[in-house]
């Protein structure tokens, strides 16, 4: 049996996903060939849109969120010129014996299933859909897979709406690594790591480390009390680490850390998560049993728009960040004991469970089936 998964290097959301399918085909004892730059190796144009998207994401959101919207503009025009380029990739590198695809980005499904329906292949292609809000990004909607793997029924509805058969649509969850699951206690997880203040909040400034979070997290920790203890998160940004290194030197109550390989241990050790929208780093601090506060004051990407309406409707998340004094006010005078419960009491009732255990189960069972 030969599965292989392809992504996308546009933010780090998409390899979490790759690698947390991996892991669990690994534990049933299938190995997977992943490949989660294939869109950006495909051709070097792609890599260099990657690599913008990555770049903005770094310097200011408002700009994501107008070049995710030029990037959703791709027609049927576009896709057929750039299929030619996909067909002659695949012709060369696709595994002529492999079994199944899984795609868990938007941006390569179009030309693959239009390349194995004129192949002929019998190869098994499944969308792993990584967009669980209102509104999705295009391309999961594209038709012909075997199966669309959701993870919500805000997904799984809008997937529906654009005429995909609910047949062949499975509602699973989030795919989300094992390690999210910790079930140490927060009290043994700060022990270990010397934390005595009573709350704990986390900013995650996302695996590009977006250097507009740089006045928000001074402004805030400057306004509050030393009681709190903040861990701040600057992913692969080095200028956002030693400006704040600098800046914060003083503050015996914050820990700031570069690009980290233990966000589950800093989730898990945090009562809140100020973080940005991305569906993967919410679902992390979900599992986590960590409180998400999205930072969307200086704008939203298209796929992420939808974000405050999923968080209120599924664990009765409803504050909305719409600038820094929003934020200095919801630790002083939001953050007690009760919301927290209230939010614990809702993922207890509507537990976060691993998507991708469910997703290997169906794919394997479609596999053999034949």
């Amino acid at each position: 049996m030969k599965i292989v998964v392809y992504g996308a290097m546009t933010g780090g959301g998409h390899r979490s996903v790759l690698e947390a399918l991996a892991e669990i085909f690994e534990t049933s004892g299938h190995l997977v060939e992943s490949d989660e730059d294939f869109y950006e190796t495909v051709c070097e144009s792609n890599r260099i849109m990657s690599d913008f998207y990555n770049l903005i994401q770094q310097r200011s959101m408002r700009l994501l969120e107008i070049l995710s919207e030029v990037f959703r503009l791709e027609g049927p025009q576009q896709r057929a010129r750039q299929y030619p380029i996909f067909r002659q990739y695949l012709d060369e590198h696709l595994p002529k014996d492999v079994d199944a695809i899984i795609s868990v980005t938007p941006l390569i499904n179009y030309p693959i299933i239009r390349y194995l329906s004129e192949s002929g292949a019998h190869t098994k292609f499944f969308i792993v859909v990584t967009d669980p809000y209102r509104t999705m990004y295009p391309g999961f909607e594209a038709k012909g897979a075997t199966a669309y793997f959701c993870p919500s029924d805000i997904s799984k509805n809008q997937l529906v709406q654009k005429g995909i058969s609910p047949s062949k649509i499975v509602l699973t969850g989030y795919p989300i690594r094992q390690r999210f699951f910790d079930k140490r206690s927060q009290i043994e997880i700060r022990q270990s790591m010397s934390i005595h203040e009573r709350w704990v909040i986390c900013i995650n400034c996302g695996v590009g480390g977006n250097i507009e979070y740089l006045p928000m997290i001074i402004e805030t920790i400057q306004a509050v009390s030393n009681s709190y203890r903040f861990l701040v998160i600057c992913g692969e940004n080095r200028v956002l680490y030693y400006l704040l290194k600098e800046r914060l030197a003083s503050y015996k109550n914050v820990t700031i850390y570069g690009y980290v390989t233990n966000m589950e241990v800093l989730l898990r050790a945090s009562d809140i998560c100020l973080t940005k929208a991305g569906a993967n780093t919410v679902y992390e601090s979900l599992a986590s049993g960590t409180f998400p506060l999205i930072v969307g004051f200086n704008g939203l990407a298209y796929q992420e728009k939808g974000v405050y309406e999923f968080l209120e409707k599924e664990y009765g998340v409803s504050q909305r960040i719409t600038n820094t004094r929003d934020i200095i006010d919801f630790i002083n005078k939001e953050l007690n004991e009760c919301l927290l419960d209230d939010f614990k009491n809702k993922l207890f009732a509507t537990p976060v469970e691993n998507g991708a255990l469910r997703i290997v189960d169906s794919v394997l069972a479609e596999i053999e089936g034949d």
